[in-house]
């Protein structure tokens, strides 16, 4: 795997926020995964739990993949924030995360 290979190379792998991805993140702190429909599909809907999504909050980040999306803009992100995950988890992934992987996006 890449991840191990290279762990200063940082990846992202797209829409799949599963207990599988979520294990990986704990083995490779450079591998980041994104929430493109992953609490809003039903055909994508996320194994994991609450308690999965807080210890995997730093490498998760939010995608939206907007205009390619079956669902309202807004509805992904209202999802995440339903989910009952603190505050500051809900911030990392709808902001903070992708932040540190793309620093020209600027401060907070």
């Amino acid at each position: 795997m890449v991840a191990a290979r290279d762990p200063a190379r940082e990846i992202e792998l797209s829409d799949d926020v599963t207990r599988w991805y979520i294990a990986l993140t704990a083995r490779f702190p450079n591998l980041f995964i994104d929430t493109t429909m992953a609490f809003t599909s039903t055909d994508l809907r996320t194994a994991a739990t609450a308690a999965d999504i807080e210890a995997a909050g730093a490498a998760i980040v939010y995608g939206s993949d907007y205009p390619n999306i079956p669902f309202a803009y807004g509805a992904e992100s209202a999802a995440i924030g339903a989910i009952g995950l603190q505050a500051s988890t809900v911030r990392a992934i709808l902001c903070e995360n992708a932040r540190r992987l793309s620093p020209q996006l600027g401060p907070s």
